[in-house]
């Protein structure tokens, strides 16, 4: 069910192909369940959970319908009516896939094979024998990518995240000699600001809505080295009063990640 917070990209699908209508399981170096155009890869003890919870489900769904149960696009609430939605399945590593855990790739099938394209994300594979749709998958992929990105010169403030303190923290630390308002932050591609928190506070608090800033790549989580070298070199700059390095630094991240071209004004970058 879910709710949509923001469609970041959407398209018309190509109908499907003529054998992509099916549902069947079979056995070969593991367990196999198709289903039209998806497959999902299963241990045997994987499996025998999985049917387990897809046949309680058939016979409660077989039990609502003769008491008058109907599809209905409105309703709000899920029951559960297979499995159990907060327990982890009855195995030793729960998390764990048996045969593949951590793959993702898209593959190109030889020839003589229905299906001409594979897309494996762990033990779920997607097929697909139509080079547009193809082509519209990465299309749309690419449109998402981008609108989740926002626009990597101007940010919307009320899309970036603080990960740690208040407004009245970062205000503090605000310093005289950078006006705040002019120096672009930089933000992970899941829009947690990286560096640039004082800077981002003070602009909210003179009414701005949008911000200078560079656009990572990369997660939050992912950005613990650049956030250690920040923090290393500024103690440096500090105890020194020489922010060349810390300058310095800032234009190779830029060079790296391509996101944005430096102002120089009087030789030094604003950053």
């Amino acid at each position: 069910m879910g709710e949509v917070k923001k469609i970041l990209a959407e398209g018309k699908l190509q109908e499907r192909d003529i054998h992509n209508g099916r549902v069947f399981v079979d056995l070969s170096e593991n367990i196999h369940f198709h289903y039209r155009e998806h497959r999902i890869c299963f241990s045997v003890e994987e499996y025998r959970l999985f049917a387990e919870a897809i046949g309680k489900g058939l016979e409660v769904l077989n039990e609502a319908v003769e008491k008058g149960y109907k599809e209905n696009p409105e309703e709000k609430k899920a029951r559960i009516i297979g499995g159990r939605q907060y327990v982890n399945l009855k195995m030793k590593k729960p998390l764990k896939s048996a045969y593949f855990n951590n793959r993702f790739v898209i593959e190109e099938q030889a020839e003589g094979y229905t299906d001409k394209f594979h897309i494996h994300f762990r033990d779920y594979r997607l097929v697909m024998n139509n080079e547009r749709t193809l082509l519209q998958f990465f299309d749309t992929v690419a449109e998402a990518k981008k609108s989740w990105f926002g626009d990597v010169r101007k940010l919307k403030i009320a899309s970036l995240k603080y990960r740690w303190g208040d407004e009245k923290d970062h205000l503090s630390r605000i310093r005289k000699k950078h006006p705040g308002d002019k120096e672009p932050i930089l933000v992970s591609c899941d829009h947690y600001i990286v560096d640039g928190h004082a800077r981002v506070t003070k602009a909210i608090r003179i009414g701005k809505t949008k911000i200078e800033g560079i656009v990572l790549d990369c997660l939050f989580i992912d950005t613990h080295f650049i956030r250690l070298m920040d923090k290393k070199l500024k103690i440096y700059a500090r105890h020194t009063n020489d922010w060349k390095i810390l300058d310095h630094y800032k234009q190779v991240l830029a060079k790296i990640w391509g996101r944005y071209n430096f102002k120089k004004e009087k030789g030094v970058t604003h950053y």
